[in-house]
């Protein structure tokens, strides 16, 4: 396959408060923003990493956070969902580290809510709670 072939910048909408054609750059499979440096798509790209499915990805089934293989409806693994909450959002790029992550279980609504709190590429810290991005994630009833 040509280089060409490879990479392609795409637009999620292009409007008067969205003017730049190629927002999203697809490397080999690999989705990023180009504006990385921005705060807002840094954390977009933290709710990516956890709202997509393991195996969601056609082009790359290991892509994704493991909800269903290795969280949802298995006992036990509550202290290692942490873990696995801060592994992700200290490897999601425009991160330089990850100071505290956590999660809040609601079983009557069937959801968790994750919390977060990181150091960006800026030297800011910020948290879940500095976005309007619901870090929720629901099971269908």
């Amino acid at each position: 396959m040509t280089q060409g072939l490879r990479t392609r910048e795409l637009a999620t909408f292009v409007d008067s408060e969205n003017p730049t054609i190629g927002d999203w750059r697809v490397v080999d499979g690999q989705f990023s923003w180009l504006a990385a440096d921005d705060p807002q798509a840094t954390a977009q790209a933290i709710w990516r990493r956890l709202r997509t499915y393991r195996g969601e990805v056609i082009s790359d089934q290991r892509i994704g956070f493991p909800w269903f293989q290795e969280i949802l409806g298995r006992r036990g693994v509550i202290p290692r969902l942490q873990s696995m909450i801060r592994q992700a959002v200290s490897g999601t790029p425009g991160v330089r580290s990850c100071e505290s992550a956590g999660y809040t279980a609601d079983g009557a609504a069937r959801s968790i809510t994750i919390e977060w709190s990181a150091v960006f590429d800026d030297g800011k810290i910020y948290s879940s709670a500095d976005f309007q991005i619901p870090y929720i994630i629901e099971a269908d009833s």
